[in-house]
Formats: C-alpha cells, structure tokens, sequence
C-alpha cells in the first residue's frame, strides 16, 4: 500500500544570528465528544481522514524580534488556515489555483500580524529578515505560497527542480535584466533577501501549483540546505536509495553542516512511500530507538521562545512541529 512518507529535520548552531523552524501537520475535519453514553471520554476527540498536509519552514535572521518573528509566522500560518475552509473547498473541485490564492491569503494575514521587526541594523550586512515557504500537499497536487530565500525543490529522477524562485538582491538582478549572470549564492548580494515577510506592505508572495510523480521527493528547505539539494551526487543518491523520509531529512541536514556555514538548518522531506517494506519500519524504528537514547544522555535545551497566543485548542508552537491541526467545522 503506497502512503505518504513525511519528515522534517533541523539544527541551530547559533541561535543568537537566525533560527530555523519547520512544521509538519495533517489538516482534517475533528468533532469533540461533549457527552456521550458510549465508551468515550468527554472532550476526547474524532477525527476524519486527513485532507492535505501542511508543511512549513522558516527562518528568522538578524535581531531578536526578527528571530521570533519567524516562529510566530508557522503559528499564524497555520490559524489562518483552520479559520476558513475555502481552501478545502478548493481542494476538493480541484481548484488549485484557487487554494493558491488561499494560501497566499493566510501567508500575507501572517505578515500582517509579525510585531515590528525593522531594526538600526537594517543596512549593516546582517540584512535582517524573515523567510517562509509553506506548502498544502494533496497528492499528487501541491501548492506552494513562499516568500524570501528559503525554497521549494523537487528531486526527480536524481536531479533536482527548483519550485520557487530566490528572493535576494542577486535573482533580482538577474530576472530585471540588469546582469546576465547571477552573483555567488554566498556573495553579499546572493545573501541580501529582497523580499521579506517581515516588510508586508512591499512582499510579493509567490506561489506555484505542481502535480508530483511516483519517485519524486518534494522537499521545502531554508537557505543553508538549499545548495545540498540542488548537490548532484547527493540527489542522485536521495532518489535511488529505499530510505525512509526521516533519514533523508536526516542526510540532508547532515550533509548541509559540512558544506554551509549558516547557522540555522531545516528541512521537510515528503514521499510517497511503500509502507508493505518492512525495511522501512525498521530503519524508522532504529532510527526513533537512536533518537531515544540520544535525548535520554543530552541534558535538555531551554524551551523556546513561544508566540504569546491564547487559542490554547489549535495551539502550534516551535516545540512541537509535528502536531496535527484540527480542522474544525
């Protein structure tokens, strides 16, 4: 039986310079037992089949409100979501161009609601901005809503797609006409984020509606993995190889630490995998055992900054990225 395969993996090596976040979620209709004669607990919970898949990263670079920011915008993104179902209404006439609309919609009431981040150090090098590129995953269909340098990128048959375009001063230089060649990803203006989600009132949000294949890893990454997935080795062994979603999010981390110096990392892997291969629950478990012994022996981190928001039922926060959105009717 073919079903989805989705992981997110990350790192932050300095967080005082930028964080990363990532968000994975199920999006699906819930209803909530008040009172019932039956065996169920009261407040307890019934759930629908899932309906699409949220997924989320982002990146906050520069000054501390800067860096909440990029954590408040996965929350209010999610919200936006769960407060109005026309996107699933979309989804469902197959209207994807419609649900793009939509999804930019909850994207740009995210920016909206970013405490002000503009800072005295906004024409230093640090370019402090907010980054995000999220996606609503109804295979085969996915529809992307992205601004900043972070991106969507498709591994096909071992080489990879780029969905989205780069937002720095570099692709814009490039797309005006104004030089035929792009600067270096790594030069000042490669780094320089021209459109920003912290800067609402001049962001352009792009968005891309694709139909995945069997085979394709659709993968949504910050900048600092950005040059793993577009490494040609790396993809061609991505694509062949039978592993399970977590371990090539893993990989990919692991590959990005050794050839990027940014210090905040995320990424999320989406596949359609064959859950009857038994050797895919055992590397999963292997790995969830390896994980398990790794934060019994490591003294835990200081909890995260969390945005101050008082839905406490549809709560989404850094620490819990995998938490499932109740859709509600």
């Amino acid at each position: 039986m073919k079903q989805l395969d989705i992981a997110a993996s990350g790192v932050c090596r300095d967080p005082g310079e930028s964080v990363a976040h990532h968000l994975v979620a199920s999006l699906s209709r819930s209803a909530r037992v008040r009172q019932s004669s039956l065996h169920m607990a009261n407040d307890s919970r019934l759930f629908g089949p899932p309906q699409a898949q949220l997924l989320i990263v982002s990146e906050g670079a520069g000054d501390e409100p800067t860096r909440m920011a990029a954590a408040t915008a996965v929350d209010a993104v999610g919200r936006a979501l769960l407060r109005d179902d026309e996107w699933l209404l979309s989804l469902r006439s197959e209207n994807h161009e419609e649900v793009a609309v939509q999804l930019a919609d909850a994207v740009k009431q995210a920016a909206h609601g970013l405490p002000g981040t503009q800072s005295d150090d906004d024409n230093t090098a640090l370019n402090p901005h907010v980054s995000l590129t999220a996606a609503l995953l109804a295979w085969p269909w996915v529809v992307v809503a992205h601004v900043g340098d972070s991106a969507a990128v498709v591994l096909r048959h071992g080489s990879p797609l780029q969905l989205t375009a780069s937002h720095t001063a570099a692709a814009e230089l490039v797309a005006s006409g104004r030089v035929a060649e792009a600067p270096d990803a790594d030069s000042p203006l490669g780094r320089w984020v021209a459109n920003r989600l912290d800067d609402p009132d001049q962001m352009a949000i792009e968005t891309v509606v694709d139909e995945l294949q069997e085979g394709d890893l659709f993968c949504l990454g910050v900048s600092g993995v950005l040059a793993t997935l577009h490494d040609e080795s790396f993809v061609r062994e991505a694509c062949k190889a039978p592993h399970h979603a977590r371990r090539i999010a893993d990989d990919t981390i692991d590959h990005a630490k050794q050839t990027d110096d940014r210090p905040s990392l995320a990424v999320v892997v989406a596949k359609l995998g064959d859950h009857d291969d038994e050797s895919l629950y055992a590397e999963a478990d292997a790995l969830e055992k390896d994980q398990e012994q790794t934060n019994s022996a490591t003294p835990s981190a200081p909890p995260a900054l969390e945005p101050a928001l008082a839905e406490e039922e549809t709560r989404l926060t850094p620490e819990t990225p995998t938490k499932a959105l109740d859709h509600q009717r």
